[in-house]
C-alpha cells in the first residue's frame, strides 16, 4: 500500500511539473507573440508617421510655390527637420534634385571630384569614371580605364553596355568599379546613392541645399570651403552667385561654370516616422516633381534604412556662426 501511494504522489508530481512547465512555455510564447504583435503594430504606426512626413512636406513646398518670399514657408536647404505628429514626430529631409549631381549631365571633373570627397582611391576613380561615361556614350569605343559590352559580356552573368543615358541611379550597380560598399557606403562612410540623381537634368550644382560631399565635387571647392558655404546658408540662404563669390573668393573663377541657385520642381524626400515612447522607426526615400498646383512621384521606396540617432544628432546639433560674412 505505502508502495503504490508514493507510485501515485511520484505521478502527481511529474504531472504537476509537466503542466508547469508547460504553463511557463505557454507564458513565454504568449510574451512573445504579443511583443511581436506590439512591435508589428508600432512599425506600422511608425510607417503612417513617416507617410505624414512625405505627405507634410509636398503641402509645405506647393507653400512655397505659391508664396516663395513667406518667412513661414520651409527653408529648402537640405537638413532634416522634424515635425510632432500625435504620439510620434516625422523626421524630414527636403533636398532639390539640383543639390545633387546628376549622373547622366555630369562631365568627368564632377564625377571624379565626388568620389574624391567620399574617399574612393585614385585607381578606382579611373575606373569608375570611365566606365560611367562608356555606359552612357553611344558607342563602343573603350576609354582607357573603362569598359564596354566585350567587358560586360565576360562577367559570369553576362550583358551589354547600355549606351545611353541612366534611368535611374540603381543603375550604377551594373558600372564596372561600383560595388556595392561604394554604392550603398559602409559604416560611417556615405554611398554614391546619397549624392547622385537622374532627375536634376542640368550640369549645375544648387549650392543652397547641395551636401559638403557635392560641394567638394565642384572644381575648386575642397572641404574648407564648402564648410564655409553650408555655414553661411544656415542663417541666409545664396540670392545671388555675388554673394557666393564673397565665400569662396579663391574658387570662384574655377568654380562659377558648376554653381547655380535654381531649385527646380523635382525633390527628393527622405521621411523617418518615429513613436516617442518605441524604439520602432520607419523610413520611406522619395522623388516627387513639385508644382503648386501639383504633384507626382518619380520614385517611391520603403522601408528605407536611416541611422536614426545620426539624424537627431544633426538635428540637435547648436548652428554655427557664419565664418564669413558678406560685405
Amino acid at each position: 500500500m505505502r508502495n503504490q501511494r508514493g507510485f501515485a504522489l511520484m505521478m502527481v508530481l511529474w504531472i504537476m511539473a509537466i503542466l508547469i512547465a508547460l504553463a511557463l512555455s505557454f507564458s513565454y510564447m504568449s510574451r512573445i507573440a504579443f511583443r511581436g504583435t506590439q512591435n508589428a503594430r508600432n512599425l506600422t504606426k511608425a510607417a503612417f508617421l513617416a507617410e505624414a512626413g512625405i505627405n507634410k512636406a509636398i503641402i509645405e513646398l506647393q507653400y512655397r510655390k505659391i508664396r516663395p518670399n513667406d518667412e513661414a514657408a520651409w527653408q529648402i536647404d537640405g537638413q532634416f527637420v522634424s515635425t510632432d505628429l500625435g504620439d510620434g514626430s516625422a523626421i524630414v529631409r527636403v533636398m532639390p534634385a539640383t543639390a545633387k549631381i546628376d549622373i547622366n549631365t555630369a562631365d568627368e571633373q564632377l564625377l571624379r571630384g565626388l568620389l574624391k570627397a567620399l574617399n574612393i582611391d585614385s585607381d578606382t576613380q579611373d575606373i569608375i569614371v570611365d566606365s560611367i561615361m562608356d555606359w552612357k556614350d553611344a558607342d563602343d569605343l573603350t576609354r582607357l580605364h573603362g569598359a564596354e559590352s566585350d567587358y560586360y559580356m565576360s562577367l559570369e552573368q553576362p550583358y551589354k553596355a547600355k549606351n545611353a543615358n541612366f534611368d535611374s541611379t540603381d543603375e550604377l550597380l551594373f558600372v564596372r568599379g561600383v560595388t556595392k560598399e561604394i554604392f550603398y557606403g559602409t559604416g560611417s562612410q556615405k554611398g554614391l546613392k546619397e549624392f547622385i540623381t537622374v532627375f536634376s537634368k542640368s550640369t549645375k550644382i544648387n549650392v543652397n541645399a547641395a551636401p559638403k560631399e557635392v560641394l567638394m565635387a565642384i572644381p575648386g571647392i575642397g572641404e574648407e570651403y564648402a564648410r564655409a558655404i553650408i555655414e553661411y546658408r544656415t542663417q541666409n540662404a545664396f540670392k545671388t552667385t555675388d554673394e557666393v563669390r564673397a565665400i569662396i573668393p579663391g574658387a570662384y573663377q574655377t568654380a562659377m561654370n558648376y554653381i547655380d541657385l535654381t531649385e527646380g520642381d523635382v525633390y527628393t524626400i527622405d521621411a523617418v516616422g518615429s513613436l516617442n515612447k518605441s524604439n520602432a522607426a520607419a523610413g520611406i526615400k522619395a522623388v516627387f516633381g513639385v508644382t503648386s498646383s501639383d504633384y507626382k512621384c518619380y520614385y517611391y521606396k520603403t522601408p528605407e534604412t536611416y541611422d536614426l540617432e545620426s539624424i537627431k544628432k544633426e538635428i540637435n546639433e547648436p548652428k554655427k556662426e557664419v565664418i564669413k560674412k558678406i560685405t
